[in-house]
């Protein structure tokens, strides 16, 4: 008897969909929608996460410089230039300096323990 309502409790539990666990994301994870942000996510995230990004406010040529010490000093593999001209253009507009938003953030007190001092804010 015993082994029928084990069959009849595993046979419930394989017919049933599997699934994956709704996740709370910090917005501080999340990258802005926007032209090249799937180009963002495919060639930054697989060395590092998206807060890094989500994190640093720059000019382009601040992420083209950043993107260039990436190359030179931590082996990232060369992009193809229309590849790194649209990565720029979303970075340009979703992380950029003039953020509104980045005044609020320095005023966080979790800000200092996460990241180093940004020279930007100095």
């Amino acid at each position: 008897m015993l082994s029928v309502f084990v069959c009849l409790v595993l046979a419930d539990e394989i017919g049933r969909e599997i699934r994956p666990p709704k996740l709370k994301v910090d917005a501080s994870y999340v990258l802005r929608e926007g032209a090249g942000r799937e180009l963002v996510v495919a060639n930054c995230m697989p060395c590092h996460s998206t807060a890094i990004v989500a994190a640093n406010h720059m000019s382009r040529k601040g992420w083209s410089d950043t993107i260039r010490t990436m190359r030179e000093q931590n082996g990232m593999w060369p992009l193809a230039p229309e590849i790194e001209r649209q990565i720029l253009d979303y970075l340009e507009k979703a992380q950029r300096v003039e953020d509104a938003g980045l005044e609020s953030g320095k005023q966080s007190p979790w800000a200092s323990p996460l990241y180093r001092p940004n020279p930007i804010w100095e």
